[in-house]
């Protein structure tokens, strides 16, 4: 009797993958090749994503210019006209008092004059 070789040993102790795969191709896949794989999925996923919410917050922009248009902030508008015709136009602030209020141009156009004492010209100012 012929004492076991190494490889006899091998089989033995179940070790010898050789032969418990015979028949099995090896599938040939490199670590990196899967990883370069995984890693250009991940990519294109966030790529998804981002462009995903980019049209989604270009909806939602223009949606909320529509709603705008539409509505037109009226509060806003009416404090706009209110504060124009403050400035632009004059009235009586209290009679009893005598004070008036006089257009804003007609105002900067005498503080011109009063701080240029030497004119006697009438400053004409535009917007």
């Amino acid at each position: 009797m012929h004492p076991p070789t190494f490889h006899g040993l091998k089989q033995l102790a179940g070790m010898d993958h050789t032969t418990a795969n015979e028949g099995v191709e090896p599938e040939g896949l490199p670590a990196v090749q899967i990883l370069g794989f995984v890693f250009a999925t991940v990519v294109f996923i966030a790529v998804l994503v981002v462009v995903g919410v980019e049209l989604a917050l270009h909806e939602f922009d223009t949606a909320e210019v529509a709603a705008i248009e539409t509505t037109g902030y009226p509060i806003k508008r009416e404090t706009n006209a209110a504060a124009q015709a403050l400035l632009y136009q004059g009235g009586v602030v209290d009679a009893d008092a005598g004070i008036v209020r006089i257009p804003i141009d007609r105002a900067m156009a005498d503080m011109v004059m009063t701080s240029a004492p030497g004119t006697t010209e009438e400053v004409t100012l535009t917007r």
